[in-house]
């Protein structure tokens, strides 16, 4: 909506109309946790674009919360994993600890798809919107002849529509870091 008011009023569509569409809050805690998990930061900034909006109040009517939409359960299992002390599910509407638990999470999900090839991020996204038992599944269903048929045959259009929204985010954040010398 932002950049067609911009063209309407005659302001032409540059890198900065980009930048305020895709901003990069919470960067310092999203590289740190990046470079943890080995993850590109660029990949974290696109969920939580989608997922919440950088809003660290998020929460879903599933009962997401936070910046990565991380549901409690799931949350106290990655507060296990990484040895999160004195772990309360409230504690996911605090940036750090989503970012942290929200990308441990889509890590393992990177991992259990490793064999996967060129679907593996399709089938670790699917997996963070819909499940592991759902991703599970259409990894052995789906075509694995490339990412695009991959994607356009998820059954679900919630998350085929999110996988391809946070690839958009991606790429678009991708782009912007090269743009920025980052």
């Amino acid at each position: 909506e932002m950049i067609h008011l911009e063209r309407r009023k005659g302001i032409p569509v540059t890198l900065a109309s980009f930048r305020r569409l895709y901003p990069t809050y919470y960067w310092g805690e999203i590289n740190r946790t990046a470079r943890e998990q080995g993850l590109d930061p660029n990949l974290i900034l696109a969920i939580i674009r989608q997922e919440s909006a950088f809003n660290e109040e998020a929460l879903s009517g599933a009962g997401a919360r936070g910046l990565m939409q991380v549901m409690p359960k799931t949350a106290k299992d990655m507060a296990r994993k990484v040895r999160l002390k004195r772990f309360s599910v409230k504690d996911l509407w605090r940036p750090q600890t989503s970012i942290r638990l929200g990308s441990q999470h889509l890590s393992d999900h990177l991992e259990y798809f490793r064999r996967s090839k060129d679907r593996r991020l399709g089938l670790a996204l699917s997996a963070y919107n819909a499940g592991l038992r759902a991703a599970s599944r259409w990894s052995r269903q789906l075509p694995s002849s490339g990412v695009d048929e991959f994607v356009e045959s998820i059954p679900y259009r919630e998350t085929r529509d999110y996988v391809k929204l946070v690839y958009r985010n991606y790429q678009v954040y991708s782009y912007l870091q090269g743009e920025s010398g980052g």
